[in-house]
């Protein structure tokens, strides 16, 4: 259980940081491609939120 929460958090901080970067984490962590795009936007739009609000 463990390994896979690793693998989604460094999919949404990426996403946090640097959006291009994230899926290819994702694809290189063998994460499903809606999982990946969710993850993605999810950290990008924490980011928006923090940086607006």
């Amino acid at each position: 259980m463990l390994p896979h929460l690793f693998k989604y958090a460094s999919v949404f901080l990426l996403g946090m940081v640097k959006f291009v970067a994230a899926p290819v984490a994702g694809i290189a962590a063998g994460l499903s491609f809606p999982l990946i795009w969710g993850l993605s936007v999810a950290g990008m739009m924490t980011t928006v939120v923090l940086v607006s609000g």
